[in-house]
């Protein structure tokens, strides 16, 4: 269970780690450049693979973060389109 202010914040945030994730792939390291990120904050340069993620409790996620990261996206997602339904605002068309 996550408990946070901002649906919007925290899905801008795993889609951020996300990125993060797929751009340490790459054979180079790369900076990291999100819309969200403002002129005054740093790139992120990804010197290795990431595949450990450290979340804010529960048990650390070894070589799935990518997969996991997706879950969370993919259950956030799906837990918005129900209380959107519930609202009768289904928004699943657009």
């Amino acid at each position: 269970t996550s408990v946070f202010d901002d649906l919007f914040d925290y899905m801008n945030s795993l889609k951020r780690i996300r990125k993060l994730i797929v751009d340490s792939k790459n054979s180079t390291p790369l900076p990291v450049r999100d819309s969200n990120v403002t002129s005054s904050e740093e790139s992120i340069v990804c010197p290795q693979q990431i595949h450990t993620i450290y979340p804010g409790h529960g048990p650390v996620i070894c070589e799935s973060a990518l997969e996991k990261i997706d879950e969370y996206i993919m259950h956030r997602d799906a837990r918005e389109q129900q209380i959107l339904r519930l609202l009768g605002l289904d928004c699943s068309s657009q």
